[in-house]
């Protein structure tokens, strides 16, 4: 049922037991989200019981109905027990309210509670193992930030605060600080303290009860101060994600943080470059090279040589070799992109140098078997070619 007007659709959930008890002795978080605004509040309880989740919502409905001026009108939840007891019946019978429960077993149809809470959760959790606290300081913890949460848009009303649309007051974030962090609270002269002692107390930021209004732990005596006059120390995050992973800062030592800043690359264009280092450099494209059509070249591969040493004679003149064409040489190629082989005078060149080195004279047999094996390999060779 979504809708954009306040208090026309509030959404409830209960969420607990926590296995801590807090610092009030609660187990038990009971959360209004109104659909209209996203903006949320809590009750912490002892227990789930009929009257005591009743209290809570007639707490919340007075103070919502007073500074909105405007009526509750739906309630969405869950089939909790308790909010379909005679005592919650009676009471919006005699409001006017009407109840709408989600189906039986199915939690997922009040995923706007749900999801509240989980994210509340999940802060909560962060903030206490971040700052070191204590477990029972956990619904503390769960104020504040669904302090911070009214005063951040959400998804469900972009571009709008919460606490603004809530209050119909401008909003801003000044006041917030870390929660947890290390506070000095000023001790006022009313104490009656001598003018040698101490001018403040040290403790631990654990609330905002209004702008300007601080609650601060002493941790050496565990009392609770609320107070105005307040140095806090924040200090600086302790895991800043760098490109090399993450780097873990000590807040007791001075270290230089510059390499946190963005950095320009170094490249040519902007190092020889007379411009300023302030100024932003313009990013320089270079055009892509053009892709060459690719062909086979074609190569002239020389005449292999058929002469012997036996048939040319020891001083007979190597033939020349034919050097393979150079890349500048125009290739002869056909339709095919095919190399052409170029045609070679072997055949005659190898009859003339047998017809030249034929002896006139008698021959024996050896010299009659090798000049048949001779010529049947060269036929072959001619023929078929080598393999």
């Amino acid at each position: 049922m979504p809708t954009t007007e306040i208090l026309k659709l509030t959404n409830i959930d209960i969420w607990g037991p926590a296995r801590v008890l807090s610092t009030g002795n609660a187990i038990y978080a009971m959360k209004f989200h109104d659909s209209g605004s996203s903006h949320r509040k809590s009750f912490f309880l002892k227990d789930r019981l009929a009257a005591t989740t009743l209290y809570a919502l007639i707490t919340y409905k007075n103070g919502s109905e007073k500074i909105m001026g405007k009526k509750m009108i739906y309630i969405h939840s869950d089939n909790a027990p308790e909010f379909k007891s005679k005592l919650w019946e009676d009471f919006m019978h005699e409001n006017g309210l009407t109840f709408v429960p989600t189906a039986p077993y199915s939690s997922r149809s009040n995923g706007t509670s749900e999801r509240s809470i989980g994210i509340t959760t999940a802060s909560v959790r962060i903030m206490l193992l971040d700052s070191g606290m204590s477990a029972k300081w956990w619904a503390e913890a769960w104020q504040y930030s669904e302090v911070v949460d009214n005063l951040l848009p959400s998804a469900c009303h972009p571009r709008k605060i919460p606490e603004e649309r809530w209050t119909g007051e401008r909003q801003d974030v000044g006041h917030l600080r870390v929660w947890g962090c290390i506070a000095y609270v000023h001790i006022p002269k009313e104490k009656g303290l001598c003018k040698l002692g101490n001018r403040g107390q040290k403790g631990r930021l654990i609330g905002i009860e209004t702008r300007g209004i601080f609650r601060i732990l002493i941790t050496e005596t565990g009392e609770i101060i609320r107070s105005r006059n307040v140095r806090f120390e924040e200090g600086i995050g302790h895991r800043t994600l760098t490109p090399e992973g993450e780097y873990f800062v000590n807040d007791n030592e001075d270290v230089d943080l510059d390499f946190l800043l963005p950095q320009t690359p170094q490249t040519p264009e902007n190092v020889n470059s007379a411009t300023p280092a302030m100024q932003p450099i313009a990013p320089t494209s270079t055009p892509a090279p053009q892709q060459q059509p690719k062909t086979r070249q074609c190569i002239i591969y020389p005449p292999a040589s058929r002469r012997s040493a036996h048939l040319a004679g020891d001083n007979a003149a190597l033939p020349n070799v034919t050097q393979l064409p150079n890349q500048d040489q125009e290739l002869h190629t056909d339709d095919a992109n095919t190399p052409i082989l170029e045609d070679s005078d072997e055949e005659e060149e190898i009859i003339s140098a047998l017809s030249a080195n034929i002896n006139s004279g008698p021959r024996t047999s050896k010299q009659i078997h090798t000049s048949l094996f001779m010529k049947h390999a060269i036929y072959h060779a001619t023929t078929y070619g080598f393999h």
